[in-house]
């Protein structure tokens, strides 16, 4: 598997019988926090994604990036918002076995990566409530040997993945995209054929869902909600949704007249059930052998931040690039800068095929 080439997806249909589960679900996991909360600037979000430019599909325009790092440009917030139900470490939402334990999933996700060994891992959620494409296409956060999510920030895993350093570390992960939502708009726009190829657009079909190798196959949430969709402007990393019996609140920080936080809570908006489009995502590791499987239990020929470092510092010296050497993977926002500018890797196709 290759970015160029990642495995084909499958189509999956009726992921749950009663549908409105989901929405227990939800409460249950209320408030929602910004999907930028796990980026703290806007070099940590090109990792991720090319949605911290300015042109017409998230490309890098050309910049000085020396005034840049002198004067950096503040993160705009979008209302996206994400809640973990089931992470390693962390106490399960209640009645998420519903997907955690998806038979099916297990099953298309077998298939897909031609497992002997499936781990479900992970279940999440997105909110989005209307809102226009902001994301050009992405990739999900990788996991390697040694290094995982909740050792390392999810910008440095993304710059490891993009860079084909490491591939010998990396673990492959099959990722289930659910959807719950029937307003307008809220597609799938993903890359099949690899980002320099035209991609495909899937409909956001409620109570379905795609198996697909994520972490090489590019994807994007398309516009959410009709033409005169209201998008509140000026949110905070703070700013929440929070569910309520039949739909949202939207919060966030209030400020004073000179714009600073006052420490109490405003209500921003709300928005109905309906109007927000929901998916959730469930990940496993897959691993084609029994022993592969031991190899990660066991920690063997697992990454340390030393190692990591010195790949990159002799990869870059490689290329005939000049920088400063930083005394620690996350110490220099510069060597981010750096690191996320070496490796960028995006979608250059946007229009998507018949």
């Amino acid at each position: 598997m290759t970015f160029a080439r990642p495995r084909q997806p499958l189509a999956l249909e009726h992921v749950l019988d009663d549908p409105a589960e989901v929405h227990a679900l939800v409460r249950a996991g209320s408030p929602y926090f910004s999907v930028q909360r796990y980026v703290e600037n806007l070099d940590q979000l090109r990792a991720l994604s090319e949605a911290g430019q300015e042109d017409g599909h998230g490309g890098r325009e050309a910049r000085d990036e020396r005034a840049e790092a002198a004067n950096p440009r503040p993160m705009i917030v979008a209302p996206w918002f994400r809640g973990d139900w089931c992470v390693p470490g962390q106490e399960p939402v209640a009645g998420v076995e519903r997907f955690l334990e998806h038979p099916a999933f297990r099953a298309a996700a077998q298939q897909l990566m031609g497992a002997a060994v499936v781990r479900p891992q992970q279940v999440y959620v997105n909110l989005n409530p209307p809102l226009p494409k902001v994301d050009p296409g992405h990739v999900d956060v990788p996991c390697f040997r040694g290094a995982t999510r909740g050792r390392l920030p999810v910008w440095l895993l993304q710059v490891m993945h993009k860079s084909e350093l490491f591939a010998r570390w990396y673990v492959p992960t099959a990722t289930a995209v659910s959807w719950f939502y029937s307003g307008a708009g809220g597609g799938f726009t993903y890359w099949p054929d690899g980002p320099d190829a035209p991609p495909l657009s899937r409909p956001c079909l409620s109570n379905t869902a795609l198996m697909g190798d994520n972490d090489f196959m590019f994807h994007a949430v398309e516009a959410i909600g009709g033409s005169e969709r209201d998008v509140p402007t000026g949110l905070s990393l703070a700013a929440t949704l929070r569910a309520t019996d039949d739909g949202y609140v939207l919060e966030d920080r209030a400020r004073d007249d000179a714009g600073q936080p006052t420490g109490a809570t405003l209500e921003r908006k709300r928005y109905t059930r309906d109007e927000v489009r929901l998916s959730v995502s469930w990940k496993a590791l897959c691993f084609e052998t029994e022993r592969d499987a031991q190899r990660y239990d066991d920690g063997e020929d697992a990454l340390d931040d030393e190692q990591i470092l010195s790949t990159f510092v002799s990869d870059l010296r490689a290329r005939g690039i000049a920088f400063e050497e930083p005394t620690c993977l996350t110490s220099s926002s510069a060597f981010t800068a750096l690191l996320t500018r070496t490796y960028r890797r995006a979608p250059r196709v946007f229009t998507a095929r018949a």
